[in-house]
């Protein structure tokens, strides 16, 4: 299966609001396809900062450098410690620990992992739910309410739906593993994960 590509998306984005198509993303482009590629782009960045099955890995251990320093991958969002009191953040690369104010660590640590992830690595399904919102988006921005804003509404309604249950499928989730349930129950203070700062 050929996978869609961001400029497949922004294509799609602009036939779906009835705008002509484009050869690429490098500029200068065309008022509209710059509109749908940055909404494109914000929407990525609230899908890819969200925790979700295919981004998400449980149970990492985090190993230390020559420094006692733990280094974190670029890609990487948020950092959840498991069965430690510890806060931390990301800081220039490394684990920060907010509780003692230093970048240093006496051992390794499990965590569980977000990734943010590009585009192209998203599901498919997820893409598609992805360009839907921004067609929606776009043309409202362009031409305001209408029934076919309505019709581009239901039908990022559905992909939504559709990524949903993949996500519940991909996950094997129920009640007592599901990720927020651990929030429910520890919270982020005990969880030791203090979300977005410091990123």
């Amino acid at each position: 299966m050929v996978k869609q590509t961001e400029l497949d998306a922004v294509n799609e984005v602009l036939s779906l609001v009835g705008i002509g198509e484009i050869a690429d993303l490098t500029a200068p482009l065309r008022q509209d396809a710059l509109q749908a590629s940055a909404t494109l782009s914000q929407g990525l960045m609230e899908i890819a900062t969200t925790r979700n099955y295919y981004n998400r890995y449980e149970d990492i251990t985090l190993t230390r450098d020559t420094d006692n320093k733990i280094p974190i991958a670029a890609n990487v969002y948020d950092v959840e410690l498991r069965n430690s009191n510890k806060q931390v953040v990301i800081k220039n690369n490394f684990l920060y620990n907010l509780t003692d104010n230093t970048f240093v660590f006496d051992s390794s640590l499990k965590a569980d992992i977000t990734y943010y992830l590009q585009f192209v690595e998203l599901p498919e399904v997820v893409k598609r739910y992805l360009t839907m919102k921004t067609a929606r988006k776009l043309y409202l921005k362009l031409f305001g309410v209408s029934p076919h804003l309505q019709a581009l509404a239901m039908e990022e309604k559905m992909a939504y739906d559709v990524w949903q249950r993949y996500e519940d499928e991909s996950g094997d989730l129920n009640i007592l593993n599901h990720f927020d349930v651990h929030n429910i129950w520890y919270g982020a203070r005990q969880g030791g994960r203090v979300p977005g700062i410091g990123n």
